[in-house]
């Protein structure tokens, strides 16, 4: 509603902070652990995969909240990480938690 309030904002970021970061809650991020079986279903835009473990695609995440609210206890908003600090340089790195290179995790990613 406040793009269609205000209309076309910009900011100064990073010289001075950015006002409206403070409202937006962030990116979803990964904070346990589920079989593929307890987060069918959870995500309107297919963000949420099960490969060796839960990841979120933070690129196809609408930030609906779904998740969050559905599983508490493997979902959160993440902390720390709102407006332009939490963008991200490659498509990879919107993958969340990371995978280390290892030949087992590249063989399954």
């Amino acid at each position: 509603m406040r793009g269609l309030r205000d209309g076309v904002v910009t900011t100064r970021w990073p010289k001075k902070p950015d006002e409206y970061a403070g409202a937006w809650r962030g990116p979803v991020t990964v904070i346990g652990n589920a079989d593929s079986a307890d987060v069918d279903g959870l995500c309107p835009t297919g963000a949420i995969g099960v490969a060796d473990r839960v990841r979120v695609d933070q690129g196809k995440c609408i930030l609906c909240g779904r998740c969050v609210a559905a599983r508490p206890d493997l979902f959160a908003w993440a902390a720390g990480a709102t407006g332009p600090g939490a963008a991200a340089l490659t498509r990879e790195a919107l993958i969340v938690p990371q995978v280390a290179e290892t030949d087992e995790t590249v063989a399954v990613v």
